[in-house]
């Protein structure tokens, strides 16, 4: 079977599993770092209540699974309640992304109570001082604590985020130790990608050893952390399968998930919604090549129903779902070669033997070089790109 052929078949069966959802660019706080340059106002142009739910339908239509409600800040828009209903009603899991400087616990049960599945509050600091000045508003850093308590408290499976910058690269251990102390079961290290207000403060990218380092920390971490640990960077499934296989690394051999070869290695991809398995050396593939995910295991969908691969690629749209149907617009991302076929990544990531298990950050690609083929800049074997 010719190449071309298996990947439209791959593309006839292809649903999302998750699709990320920027409800509204309302938000209460102001962020250095805020993809979506959010603010106390939404854009005029984003989808009605109608428009929201008739979205739904298409989404179940699709297949989507796991509907992630992020923003701007979804909590307090006035449509966030019958929306959730909605997605709960048909069934679905639903995730919400949240600052939670508002999730009291009253809120907290209330989510609880109306079917969520899982809630993921940013904290980009363990001092309140820096995370308050990050985040643009005093006395957020309290505010957000409180809220990751009252929702751990409420039982709501809970994930504490941090986006990691030079300045608090030396913060990570006391921050998965704070994490798991208050019984938070997830930590995600959020990659920086310079897109929104992100841009403005470039200089705090972490260099590609300094992310190298960083990765190597949560693998070793992972396995007694006392909660899961992921990163939405592609690489973290490179170091972790170099972590756990160590000198037995074969430099020849091309790494990626296979159904018939014993003597090749998967490690899921931890970007998400998903979660390492401490298994040592784990053999059972699932049906998705790894690394990064957008436009392949999700999308994002924006407030005006535009539809783009990731969130950290927001200028990169495939269409509209007030002229388009989703799952139409969702097949058009599956022919994206940038997206699909890593053979045709440029530089290091189009021949590193771990292409298949991580193929770069494409939204890093997209947004320091306005090319998706690009080389991850963020990773050890690029550094001949880094700050080209």
């Amino acid at each position: 079977m010719a190449p071309q052929d298996g990947l439209q078949k791959a593309l006839a069966r292809r649903t999302p599993h998750m699709v990320i959802w920027n409800f509204t660019n309302i938000c209460n706080l102001k962020c250095k770092h805020c993809y979506q340059n959010a603010g106390p106002e939404t854009t005029p142009d984003e989808l009605t209540l109608a428009e929201k739910m008739k979205l739904i339908d298409s989404l179940v239509e699709a297949g989507v699974k796991v509907p992630v409600l992020s923003g701007g800040e979804p909590l307090v828009h006035p449509d966030f309640w019958p929306v959730l209903d909605r997605l709960n009603e048909k069934g679905m899991h639903v995730g919400v992304a949240t600052n939670a400087v508002t999730l009291t616990k009253d809120i907290a049960q209330r989510l609880k109570d109306a079917g969520l599945g899982y809630i993921e509050i940013s904290l980009d600091s363990v001092h309140p001082v820096i995370h308050d000045e990050f985040r643009g508003v005093p006395g957020s850093w309290e505010r957000t604590v409180q809220g990751i308590k009252n929702c751990i408290e409420a039982k709501i499976f809970t994930a504490v985020a941090m986006v990691v910058t030079k300045r608090t690269l030396g913060e990570v251990d006391e921050m998965l130790d704070l994490a798991a102390s208050w019984g938070a079961n997830r930590f995600i290290h959020f990659n920086f990608v310079p897109t929104g207000r992100a841009p403005g403060i470039k200089e705090q990218d972490p260099s590609p050893e300094e992310r190298d380092a960083l990765l190597r920390k949560l693998a070793k971490r992972r396995r007694t952390a006392g909660l899961e640990v992921l990163s939405t960077a592609p690489q973290y499934n490179r170091v972790c399968l170099e972590y756990s296989l160590g000198d037995e690394i074969d430099p020849n051999q091309l790494y990626v998930e296979t159904r018939s070869a014993a003597n090749q290695f998967y490690i899921e991809a931890p970007t998400y919604y998903t979660a390492l398995a401490n298994t040592g050396r784990p053999t059972v593939p699932l049906e998705a090549i790894k690394g990064c995910g957008a436009g392949r295991q999700f999308c994002c969908i924006q407030p005006n129903g535009d539809i783009t691969p990731c969130m950290f690629i927001p200028t990169w749209k495939f269409g509209n779902i007030r002229k388009t149907p989703f799952r139409d617009i969702w097949m058009k991302l599956g022919e994206e070669a940038s997206l699909y076929d890593r053979e045709k990544l440029e530089s290091h990531c189009g021949k590193c033997q771990f292409r298949y298990l991580c193929g770069g950050c494409r939204g890093r690609a997209y947004n320091y070089h306005n090319n998706p083929y690009a080389a991850d800049t963020g990773c050890l074997r690029n550094l001949q790109k880094t700050g080209a």
